[in-house]
């Protein structure tokens, strides 16, 4: 259930997900005109502000994740031009989050909603398929957005550069691990972040403060951050090969070779910098959605 300051709209804690906007009568249909567009501006730029906050951990996940890593050249390339190393790769991200966070947020919150009103109540049956769904849809546009940027961070390639080094085929190079990871990823974090809301809404019979909501996102996301690491070092594996070069083929073939070459734990390399910025990234991001998706649904209906 989406929760403003002031009364609810009429919808509640089991028929509908936290960031659903409610109605006058609860269904729907009877959300003011358009608003499936102005949710899905409200995604893209919550996606555009939390990018801009979490980058470097981004670039500090991709260079731990890339074979040959080294502290040393890590912070010394950081102190000698922090913010252009840092935030290398960050336009093509930024460009990319916008279509990805509607696309994924957006694709979660209309498949729960349609599940919700099909079985008359939220629960895992809902909240699992929704969020796989919306696990794919953000893996469709993610993929070659986070291939621009790698390759921006580790080879200093530009988009052009890019392709005409690798071709047009290479622009969805690591789609299926990055289909797994975002799958995995919002299979957890939707699910129980759903679960420990309706739960405590339901205990207290008040809606769920924004505090808690951030709190319960948090858990939620480092959980499924762990979860879906692995995934993600495949990814990066894959994707920061040069594109003249011929990627590991496999995804299950990768984490073997890397299981046995270098050890099981490397599968969670970068999972600290994930730690740190997918959480508070998906949770910030959920929030504000929740809150400007309130303000704006209040103007208006009061305009």
């Amino acid at each position: 259930m989406l929760v403003g300051k002031g009364p609810s709209l009429g919808s509640t804690p089991s028929t509908l997900p936290s960031t659903a906007a409610p109605s006058l009568g609860g269904g729907p249909s009877e959300l003011p005109k358009n608003w499936q567009s102005y949710s899905a501006a409200i995604s893209m730029c919550s996606g555009i502000f939390t990018q801009a906050i979490h980058h470097p951990l981004y670039t500090l996940k991709t260079h731990r994740q890339s074979p040959g890593f080294h502290w040393r050249t890590f912070v010394g390339m950081t102190f000698k031009n922090p913010v252009r190393f840092l935030y290398k790769g960050i336009l093509p991200r930024t460009m990319g989050v916008m279509p990805e966070r509607v696309l994924g947020l957006q694709t979660w919150l209309v498949a729960c909603r349609f599940l919700v009103h099909a079985q008359g109540k939220a629960s895992l049956t809902t909240w699992l398929p929704a969020s796989i769904a919306a696990g794919i849809g953000a893996a469709i546009v993610g993929t070659p957005t986070e291939l621009f940027m790698i390759q921006s961070q580790i080879h200093g390639l530009s988009f052009r550069e890019v392709l005409t080094k690798g071709g047009i085929s290479v622009v969805f190079r690591g789609l299926c691990p990055t289909s797994l990871r975002s799958c995995s990823f919002c299979a957890v974090f939707y699910c129980t972040r759903e679960a420990a809301v309706l739960r405590h809404e339901r205990e207290l019979g008040r809606p769920c403060s924004d505090s808690r909501r951030f709190g319960v996102g948090l858990v939620s996301g480092m959980l499924a951050a762990a979860v879906a690491t692995p995934f993600d070092v495949v990814k990066t594996r894959i994707q920061c090969v040069h594109p003249e070069e011929r990627p590991p083929r496999g995804v299950f073939d990768t984490m073997k070779n890397i299981i046995r070459q270098e050890g099981p734990w490397r599968l969670f390399r970068g999972l600290g910098p994930r730690l740190l910025f997918l959480p508070s990234t998906m949770s910030m991001g959920y929030v504000l959605q929740e809150k400007l998706e309130t303000a704006l649904l209040w103007r208006l209906m009061n305009s």
